[in-house]
């Protein structure tokens, strides 16, 4: 457990240190709480793309993952998100991001370390 806070706290200070490098990796989310959203993620070369999504609490979140070439997860372990990645191409991820989330939260793939990002909630 702690050894996980210290990776994600890790990967949170990588993200913003690459954020500052000159490229925006923000997909933003709509503006409305508990309203669906949809976000896109590729997954090409090991390596989630943006690594920052944003969503607000309370929203369902539909994620278009693309460039699946090998199996991957796509893992928030406290929403308790944990879905196989599978499907060669494009898939489509679905969860809830809880009413009471808020601030950074990290997704990940459970096979590949070191592949994963932030989702940023807002309240």
């Amino acid at each position: 457990m702690i050894i996980r806070a210290w990776v994600a706290l890790l990967a949170l200070v990588l993200v913003l240190a690459l954020a500052g490098c000159g490229s925006k990796t923000t997909q933003t989310a709509a503006p409305q709480a508990g309203a669906a959203t949809n976000l896109k993620l590729s997954a090409k070369d090991n390596k989630y793309t943006p690594t920052i999504l944003e969503a607000k609490a309370g929203q369902t979140v539909r994620l278009e993952i693309s460039d699946i070439a090998t199996p991957h997860t796509f893992t928030i372990s406290p929403f308790r998100v944990n879905e196989a990645v599978t499907k060669i191409g494009t898939q489509t991820v679905q969860f809830a991001v809880p009413a009471t989330a808020s601030g950074p939260v990290e997704f990940f793939c459970s096979i590949h370390v070191g592949m994963g990002g932030m989702l940023q909630v807002k309240p």
